[in-house]
C-alpha cells in the first residue's frame, strides 16, 4: 500500500499543475497550499509532503526521503538531489539552492532517525554535500554560503595497528547568523555557537 501511495504522489506531482493536484494530495494526508508550487521533479517520499503558503519546489529535483516540509516563502531549487531515510524541514523563507547533494544511508547502516533543518531566511546555497548519517541543524538567519562545502556526520577512528576502526557520528548545530563560506569542511559533532556569542567574547 506504501508503494501505490508513493507512486501516486510521483505521478500527481510531476504530471499536473498545482491547480488540480493539491486537493488530491491533501485527500491523501498530505498538506500542501493552494498557493505552493511544484515544478518537474521527481518526489518519493515515505511520509508526508507539507508545503506552506508561497512555497516551491523547483524542478529537476531527486528527492528520496522520509518527509519534507517547507514554510510560508520557503524553497528548494533546481537540480538537487535527496536520497536517504531523513527529513527535510525548512522554516519561513528558509532555502536550499540548486545543485545540492543531501544524502544518508538506508537504516541498518544508519539508525535512529535524522533531519535536515533551516531557521528562519537561512540558506544553503548551491552545489555544497551534506551527510545526514545524522542530523544537520542551522538557526535563523545563517547561511552555507558560496559553493563546494561539506559537512560531515559521521567519521571513523582507526586502530594504531592493524584494519580496525570504529565509525563516530555526531550530530552538526550550526547557530543564528552565522555565515560559512566557500569550500569548508564541518564535522561531525560540531556546534557554532550563534554570532551574538562570537560578538560577546569580543566585547570581553
Amino acid at each position: 500500500m506504501k508503494i501505490i501511495r508513493k507512486t501516486i504522489v510521483l505521478i500527481i506531482t510531476f504530471t499536473l499543475p498545482i491547480p488540480i493536484f493539491y486537493w488530491l494530495l491533501n485527500l491523501m494526508g498530505h498538506r500542501v497550499h493552494r498557493k505552493a508550487k511544484i515544478g518537474f521533479s521527481i518526489i518519493w517520499i515515505d511520509g508526508v509532503l507539507s508545503l506552506a503558503e508561497s512555497s516551491r519546489i523547483g524542478s529537476f529535483n531527486m528527492i528520496r526521503i522520509n518527509n519534507v516540509s517547507i514554510g510560508n516563502e520557503g524553497y528548494i531549487g533546481k537540480f538537487n538531489s535527496l536520497a536517504g531515510p531523513f527529513d527535510l524541514v525548512l522554516a519561513e523563507k528558509g532555502a536550499l539552492g540548486n545543485g545540492n547533494k543531501c544524502y544518508r544511508s538506508p537504516i541498518g547502516v544508519s539508525y535512529g532517525t535524522s533531519v535536515l533543518k533551516l531557521g528562519v531566511l537561512s540558506k544553503i546555497t548551491g552545489n555544497h554535500r551534506i551527510d545526514c548519517t545524522r542530523s544537520v541543524i542551522i538557526g535563523d538567519f545563517a547561511i552555507l554560503a558560496g559553493h563546494n562545502s561539506q559537512l560531515w556526520t559521521h567519521a571513523y577512528y582507526h586502530d594504531t595497528t592493524g584494519p580496525g576502526r570504529f565509525r563516530l557520528d555526531g550530530d552538526i548545530e550550526i547557530g543564528n547568523n552565522v555565515y560559512i563560506g566557500s569550500g569548508c569542511i564541518v564535522n561531525c559533532g560540531v556546534k557554532i555557537s550563534d554570532a551574538t556569542d562570537y560578538f560577546i567574547v569580543r566585547m570581553e
